[in-house]
């Protein structure tokens, strides 16, 4: 089994319910093809969607996305895990914390240490805005990659990354909406 990321974008913004309605239509379809959803990143304005799924490979998720008729993805694609995903929901956290998602493009395939080594180089940056690395999901062709923070806000971490001088496409708060259990919760 492997993990297999998917990156949405809506036009507009969505609900939790939206994203329950899809995911309980498809349940059928990601049994039939092996596809367990571990958790989904859903933005905070409701235009940016990153689901992870357990499967046999990327493949049986293209399948699930053409069996359930659903619309293509922005991208999808096979990754490694580096870093602790979050254990549960964002109220897990203390004070006005945020979960932040960074995109990350990379012009060149290069080891996941590569970037590793310029976050650890640049952790004051980090410390000093008060933002933490959670987990980053590094794509097997190793030119995308996804990082999760918690911090104050994503102004934080655009900041912390920009001065770190690490690659980023963009930064985008977001709500952890699915977990391990299989379930999603309305709002």
């Amino acid at each position: 089994m492997v993990m297999v990321v998917i990156e949405r974008e809506f036009q507009r913004g969505r609900s939790l319910d939206d994203l329950h309605a899809m995911m309980t239509s498809n349940s059928w379809c990601l049994t039939l093809h092996g596809v367990l959803p571990l958790r989904h990143y859903f933005a905070s304005d409701g235009c940016r969607l990153v689901c992870l799924f357990e499967a046999p490979d990327a493949e049986a998720v293209r399948r699930t996305i053409i069996t359930g008729r659903m619309r293509a993805p922005r991208r999808l694609w096979s990754a490694t895990v580096h870093g602790q995903e979050p254990a549960g929901e964002e109220g897990d956290r203390a004070g006005p914390r945020s979960l932040v998602v960074v995109e990350r493009s990379l012009e060149q395939p290069i080891p996941f240490d590569t970037v590793q080594a310029l976050e650890d180089a640049a952790q004051a940056c980090f410390e000093q805005r008060d933002v933490k690395p959670i987990v980053s999901y590094f794509a097997l062709d190793r030119r995308r990659m996804l990082c999760l923070y918690d911090a104050p806000d994503a102004e934080s971490v655009r900041t912390a990354n920009r001065l770190a001088g690490l690659p980023m496409d963009i930064a985008w708060s977001t709500r952890l909406v699915l977990d391990g259990r299989g379930s999603v919760e309305p709002e």
